[in-house]
C-alpha cells in the first residue's frame, strides 16, 4: 500500500475536517490543505509517517510497523499534555484506530500451503543440549 492510500483512507475514516486533502497534490508539501481541525498536529503526523516509512513521494509504499511507530511519540505528546481538550484525544485516538485498522485491512493474505517466511529459515538450528551437559559435568 502506498503513503497516498494511506492518507486517503485516514481522511475518509477520521474525515475530511480532520484531514483535508488536495487531490491535486503531487507532493508532501501540497498534500494538506489549510482548513484541517488541528492543522499543526495533523502536518506533524502526516509528515512523521512519510519520514518514518523513508518515502520520497506520495506513491512511495509504507508498512504498519513504521507508521503505527511514527504515532506513537505524537500520541504520547498529546495524551501527557495539560492542555489537551477531550476534542484532541478523540482525534489521535482516531487516528491510531483508522492507521491499525487499514493495515488490518490491507494485510497480505497467508496460504496454508505456503509456509510463512520466519519459518523456513536459512540459518543453522544448533542445538545446545551437548552445551548443556558439558557446563553441567564443569561444575561437578
Amino acid at each position: 500500500m502506498t503513503f497516498i492510500q494511506l492518507m486517503r483512507y485516514l481522511e475518509t475514516r477520521v474525515g475530511h475536517h480532520q484531514l483535508p486533502l488536495d487531490p491535486r497534490a503531487r507532493d508532501l508539501r501540497g498534500l494538506l490543505a489549510s482548513c484541517a481541525l488541528h492543522h499543526e498536529i495533523t502536518r506533524e503526523l502526516t509528515q512523521a509517517i512519510f519520514k518514518q516509512n523513508r518515502c520520497n513521494g506520495l506513491e512511495d509504499p509504507v508498512r504498519s510497523e513504521p507508521t503505527l511507530a511514527a504515532l506513537v511519540p505524537l500520541r504520547l505528546k498529546i495524551l501527557k499534555s495539560e492542555t489537551t481538550d477531550l476534542d484532541l484525544f478523540h482525534f489521535i485516538e482516531s487516528w491510531c484506530a483508522a492507521a491499525t485498522a487499514f493495515f488490518e485491512e490491507h494485510a497480505p493474505e497467508q496460504s496454508e500451503d505456503i509456509p510463512a517466511a520466519t519459518e523456513k529459515s536459512a540459518a543453522p538450528v544448533v542445538s545446545l543440549n551437548a552445551f548443556r551437559i558439558r557446563r553441567t559435568k564443569s561444575w561437578a
